[in-house]
Protein backbone atom coordinates (compact mmCIF):
# COMPACT_ATOMS: atom_id res chain seq x y z
CA UNK A 1 0.00 0.00 0.00
CA UNK A 2 2.77 2.39 0.92
CA UNK A 3 4.61 1.59 -2.30
CA UNK A 4 1.42 2.19 -4.25
CA UNK A 5 1.12 5.65 -2.71
CA UNK A 6 4.75 6.41 -3.54
CA UNK A 7 4.26 5.23 -7.11
CA UNK A 8 1.14 7.37 -7.44
CA UNK A 9 3.00 10.37 -6.02
CA UNK A 10 5.91 9.88 -8.40
CA UNK A 11 3.49 9.45 -11.30
CA UNK A 12 1.69 12.65 -10.37
CA UNK A 13 5.02 14.47 -10.06
CA UNK A 14 6.06 13.18 -13.48
CA UNK A 15 2.77 14.31 -14.99
CA UNK A 16 3.10 17.72 -13.32
CA UNK A 17 6.67 18.01 -14.62
CA UNK A 18 5.49 17.15 -18.13
CA UNK A 19 2.76 19.81 -17.89
CA UNK A 20 5.32 22.41 -16.79
CA UNK A 21 7.71 21.46 -19.61
CA UNK A 22 4.88 21.71 -22.16
CA UNK A 23 3.87 25.13 -20.82
CA UNK A 24 7.48 26.33 -20.98
CA UNK A 25 7.82 25.10 -24.57
CA UNK A 26 4.59 26.83 -25.53
CA UNK A 27 5.75 30.03 -23.80
CA UNK A 28 9.08 29.95 -25.62
CA UNK A 29 7.33 29.32 -28.92
CA UNK A 30 4.93 32.21 -28.32
CA UNK A 31 7.85 34.48 -27.39
CA UNK A 32 9.68 33.48 -30.58
CA UNK A 33 6.60 34.18 -32.69
CA UNK A 34 6.14 37.54 -30.99
CA UNK A 35 9.79 38.47 -31.58
CA UNK A 36 9.54 37.37 -35.22
CA UNK A 37 6.41 39.48 -35.74
CA UNK A 38 8.18 42.50 -34.21
CA UNK A 39 11.18 41.95 -36.47
CA UNK A 40 8.95 41.73 -39.56
CA UNK A 41 7.21 44.94 -38.51
CA UNK A 42 10.56 46.74 -38.12
CA UNK A 43 11.73 45.51 -41.53
CA UNK A 44 8.52 46.69 -43.16
CA UNK A 45 8.85 50.13 -41.54
CA UNK A 46 12.49 50.39 -42.64
CA UNK A 47 11.54 49.53 -46.23
CA UNK A 48 8.78 52.16 -46.13
CA UNK A 49 11.21 54.81 -44.88
CA UNK A 50 13.81 53.81 -47.50
CA UNK A 51 11.14 54.17 -50.21
CA UNK A 52 10.28 57.66 -48.91
CA UNK A 53 13.95 58.65 -48.97
CA UNK A 54 14.34 57.28 -52.49
CA UNK A 55 11.28 59.21 -53.64
CA UNK A 56 12.67 62.42 -52.10
CA UNK A 57 16.00 61.86 -53.85
CA UNK A 58 14.24 61.34 -57.18
CA UNK A 59 12.21 64.53 -56.70
CA UNK A 60 15.33 66.53 -55.86
CA UNK A 61 17.12 65.11 -58.89
CA UNK A 62 14.17 66.02 -61.13
CA UNK A 63 14.19 69.57 -59.74
CA UNK A 64 17.95 69.79 -60.31
CA UNK A 65 17.60 68.60 -63.91
CA UNK A 66 14.77 71.08 -64.49
CA UNK A 67 16.93 73.90 -63.13
CA UNK A 68 19.83 72.85 -65.38
CA UNK A 69 17.52 72.83 -68.40
CA UNK A 70 16.24 76.30 -67.47
CA UNK A 71 19.81 77.56 -67.10
CA UNK A 72 20.74 76.11 -70.51
CA UNK A 73 17.71 77.80 -72.09
CA UNK A 74 18.68 81.15 -70.54
CA UNK A 75 22.26 80.79 -71.77
CA UNK A 76 21.03 79.91 -75.25
CA UNK A 77 18.75 82.95 -75.34
CA UNK A 78 21.51 85.25 -74.12
CA UNK A 79 23.93 83.89 -76.68
CA UNK A 80 21.41 84.48 -79.48
CA UNK A 81 20.82 88.04 -78.32
CA UNK A 82 24.54 88.76 -77.99
CA UNK A 83 25.15 87.42 -81.47
CA UNK A 84 22.42 89.63 -82.92
CA UNK A 85 23.73 92.62 -80.96
CA UNK A 86 27.25 92.10 -82.29
CA UNK A 87 25.96 91.97 -85.84
CA UNK A 88 23.68 94.97 -85.61
CA UNK A 89 25.20 96.93 -82.67
CA UNK A 90 21.73 97.80 -81.39
CA UNK A 91 20.23 97.09 -78.00
CA UNK A 92 17.34 94.67 -77.70
CA UNK A 93 14.16 95.83 -76.01
CA UNK A 94 11.92 93.34 -74.22
CA UNK A 95 8.42 93.10 -75.69
CA UNK A 96 5.52 90.91 -74.61
CA UNK A 97 6.17 88.29 -77.33
CA UNK A 98 9.96 88.55 -77.62
CA UNK A 99 12.69 91.14 -78.21
CA UNK A 100 12.72 94.06 -80.63
CA UNK A 101 15.92 95.57 -82.02
CA UNK A 102 16.28 99.22 -80.96
CA UNK A 103 16.83 100.02 -84.64
CA UNK A 104 13.36 98.59 -85.35
CA UNK A 105 14.45 96.25 -88.14
CA UNK A 106 14.67 92.98 -86.22
CA UNK A 107 12.45 90.97 -83.93
CA UNK A 108 13.17 87.66 -82.19
CA UNK A 109 10.22 85.86 -80.62
CA UNK A 110 10.36 84.03 -77.32
CA UNK A 111 9.63 80.80 -79.20
CA UNK A 112 12.63 81.32 -81.47
CA UNK A 113 14.80 81.86 -78.44
CA UNK A 114 13.29 78.88 -76.63
CA UNK A 115 12.89 80.86 -73.42
CA UNK A 116 9.59 79.40 -72.26
CA UNK A 117 9.87 76.61 -69.73
CA UNK A 118 7.29 74.74 -67.71
CA UNK A 119 6.90 75.32 -64.01
CA UNK A 120 5.89 72.41 -61.81
CA UNK A 121 2.33 73.80 -61.91
CA UNK A 122 2.28 73.37 -65.68
CA UNK A 123 1.98 77.07 -66.52
CA UNK A 124 4.44 78.79 -68.83
CA UNK A 125 6.61 81.75 -67.91
CA UNK A 126 9.38 83.60 -69.79
CA UNK A 127 12.90 83.64 -68.47
CA UNK A 128 14.24 87.05 -67.59
CA UNK A 129 16.87 88.24 -70.04
CA UNK A 130 19.18 91.21 -69.81
CA UNK A 131 18.49 94.27 -71.90
CA UNK A 132 21.72 95.04 -73.75
CA UNK A 133 22.64 98.69 -74.09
Amino acid sequence: MFSTLIKASYTQMAVTEQVHKTRRRLGVKAAREKALAALKKKRKERKRKEAQVQQSVQQMEAARVQELEAKAAREKALAALKKQEEVESYAWIKQSQGYQCAGGGHFISNDQLGIYIRKTTGSLFPLMLLNFC
